[in-house]
């Protein structure tokens, strides 16, 4: 089994992740050593800060792809966006294909400002729903309007849940490590991502939680978060 990042700041010049293709091509790098063979590279997409525009990011991924054709064959790259919403309307921007969903499937990944509210956070997830899109909520352990006792079942109705690998080895911390652990107890979780921005400290990593899920939860849930339910994603199938 080889494993499927669903979220990824990997092409080179439009966001906060890498910065040059040099710096792409180590992360692509790091994640083949990883056992990672597939990627969704997903560029921030946020109103007043990260609103790249396709004709910047087309050459970019073009760039990056003709030499991962070359240096890595059987790595597969794949489009998406991370949509930040809350933050002004997006949908003119999914209409017109600035924002990509994932893969070309319905599946969007999106995230919100870790202040955000949980009714601010329903009625936004309502709003992607509304557009026949199937939000997936980015690294779901950075919002405290989630930490109470019990997961809200609305916005588990509404989105699917990532967590990022990092926090589910506790290198954000325990509140978010120990969050992370409730809902994958709960089976809650739907993705564990890398949510890499460079080949530095936020790198494209996932053998050590793909182990750690393998022995606390068994191999068939390392396999679902890591292969399976990315794989769906990729070929546009619902969970």
């Amino acid at each position: 089994m080889h494993y499927i990042d669903v979220h990824c700041h990997i092409v080179p010049g439009v966001d906060d992740g890498a910065k040059t293709l040099a710096d792409s091509q180590r992360m692509l790098r790091i994640a083949w050593e990883e056992g990672i063979r597939e990627i969704i590279a997903t560029p921030h997409y946020y109103p007043g800060y990260y609103m790249t525009e396709r004709s910047v990011s087309d050459p970019a991924f073009a760039r990056l792809t003709e030499w991962q054709r070359e240096a890595l064959p059987e790595m597969r790259l794949y489009r998406g966006n991370e949509v930040c919403l809350g933050r002004g309307d997006v949908s003119d921007a999914i209409y017109r294909k600035t924002i990509l969903p994932m893969a070309g499937s319905n599946y969007l990944l999106v995230e919100f400002d870790v202040d955000v509210t949980l009714e601010q956070m329903k009625k936004e997830l309502y709003r992607v729903a509304n557009m026949g899109l199937w939000p997936i909520l980015a690294h779901v352990e950075r919002y405290r309007c989630l930490y109470g006792w019990r997961m809200d079942g609305e916005v588990q109705k509404l989105a699917y849940f990532q967590v990022n690998a990092a926090s589910l080895l506790g290198e954000h911390g325990s509140r978010e490590k120990k969050f992370v652990k409730k809902l994958l107890k709960k089976d809650q979780i739907h993705f564990v991502a890398t949510d890499a921005h460079s080949p530095g400290r936020r790198s494209p990593r996932l053998r050590e939680a793909g182990l750690q899920l393998r022995e606390t939860f068994g191999e068939e849930r390392e396999r679902r978060l890591l292969f399976e339910n990315p794989g769906k994603v990729i070929a546009g199938e619902k969970i």
